[in-house]
């Protein structure tokens, strides 16, 4: 880490890698760092001279993903602030990342190529349909009984949770989070789950956005048809 000495402020280190010997590594985040794996970099002579590469030919995309990008460092952004429910974590980057290739799309065309391959609104990806009577449950377990392989609800509910708080109560809604989550001195460790600090949480956003926050956006799924099919996943 020869960065560690630095002294650049509220700037973020973003940091580039490839996974020379395919073991898995994904993109993450920290308060004080942006790591991004990028396939896109690896040549493809050497794509073609490691297995678990060459035979997983969908792996390797021909533009470079900058949904992702936007995702990891608002990660970075928001942790610097507050600690975070998987939800509301994954939900915020998510929506922040779609944000971000949506308005630059047409001003610049390697994003615009990212607008046009990705499903950038998938509306499914859980598994339990999310409706009024159970959207403050669901957000409330936070899909910590969901394993590591089988991800991916959370990304899904809490993308469009935000969408939802966009557009019902104004694009200020994450600020207005974050403000109100600071002054209650929320803490979350989304590596061990805690019912009733999930409570807090959803009890901030009720103060915040009304006690029927919850109810409304189960009723907001089922009218824009958001949430509505259930995925399941092989073994």
């Amino acid at each position: 880490h020869p960065w560690d000495d630095w002294d650049i402020g509220t700037k973020i280190p973003i940091m580039l890698f490839v996974d020379r010997e395919a073991k898995g590594y994904i993109s993450s985040a920290t308060p004080a760092e942006t790591s991004i794996f990028m396939d896109e970099l690896i040549s493809m002579d050497y794509w073609n001279s490691v297995p678990a590469y060459k035979n997983d030919p969908d792996r390797r995309m021909d533009y470079i993903d900058y949904e992702t990008f936007a995702h990891e460092i608002t990660h970075t952004i928001t942790l610097r602030y507050l600690n975070l429910t998987d939800i509301i974590s994954e939900g915020i980057a998510d929506y922040t990342g779609v944000a971000v290739i949506k308005a630059l799309a047409d001003k610049y065309p390697s994003i615009g190529v990212v607008r046009d391959r990705k499903d950038l609104d998938d509306t499914d990806g859980v598994p339990e349909v999310v409706n009024a009577d159970n959207a403050e449950r669901i957000f409330i377990e936070d899909y910590h009984q969901i394993d590591h392989a089988h991800r991916g609800a959370e990304y899904t509910y809490g993308r469009w949770f935000c969408e939802f708080l966009h557009d019902e109560y104004g694009k200020d809604f994450y600020k207005r989070f974050t403000d109100k989550g600071i002054a209650d001195k929320l803490d979350y460790d989304s590596s061990d789950y805690s019912e009733a600090a999930a409570q807090r949480y959803a009890g901030t956003l009720k103060e915040l956005f009304g006690e029927d926050v919850f109810t409304k956006f189960g009723s907001w799924c089922v009218e824009k048809d958001v949430m509505q099919s259930v995925v399941t996943w092989n073994d």
